[in-house]
């Protein structure tokens, strides 16, 4: 099984963008929020983008089926993910989501699962 550590560094990527764009030219959004809110994390995009205000038809076509990270099939079969691992991953990423939080200054991006 392929693993693609690198993924979850955002902090290392939100770097590269501000080498080319301002802060106020960047909007990080976390999946957590757009699953648990879709509507609000949209219209959070359409005044960030000063596109707004959402019609109730564009609404409608942007939440009929809202995207989801779920696993695939194949990969639910191998069951739950091992507490061991969950710890592991979580203090492999911890500087990475410290770094990010402190460069969005938003304590949001301090995932924790524990």
């Amino acid at each position: 099984m392929t693993v693609r550590l690198t993924l979850g560094m955002y902090y290392v990527f939100v770097l590269d963008w501000l080498t080319v764009f301002q802060r106020e030219q960047i909007l990080v959004l976390r999946l957590e929020d757009y699953a648990a809110n879709l509507k609000k994390t949209i219209k959070k995009v359409f005044d960030f983008l000063s596109v707004g205000p959402l019609s109730e038809q564009v609404e409608a076509a942007l939440t009929k089926r809202p995207m989801s990270n779920t696993r695939r099939a194949k990969d639910r079969s191998l069951g739950p993910m091992f507490p061991a691992t969950r710890t592991l991953l979580s203090q492999f990423y911890q500087p990475f989501n410290s770094k990010l939080s402190s460069i969005l200054n938003r304590k949001a991006f301090l995932w924790s699962y524990s």
